[in-house]
């Protein structure tokens, strides 16, 4: 189950009806020139925000790992001393 609406061909096609109807042949490349930007921000942001959540991801399994790794040093280096 996604959370994002399914948007056929017919969808699109009411949708692009409707904007002519409601804005106007005039003001339609305008409206969609915004509307491009405006989808083009979105994705920017989302991005950012995956970008940061994968890097926080990152650092989780590294201090995971870190914490496996320190008793094995100094397992080894009780180890060497004996």
């Amino acid at each position: 189950m996604t959370l994002i609406p399914q948007v056929g061909m017919v969808e699109l096609l009411m949708l692009g009806i409707l904007a002519l109807i409601v804005v106007g042949p005039k003001d339609l490349p305008r409206l969609m020139n915004r509307v491009g930007k405006g989808v083009a921000q979105m994705r920017r942001m989302a991005d950012e925000f995956r970008a940061s959540f994968d890097q926080m991801a990152r650092e989780a399994e590294i201090d995971e790992m870190r914490k496996e790794i320190d008793p094995l040093k100094a397992a080894i280096f009780f180890r060497e001393r004996v």
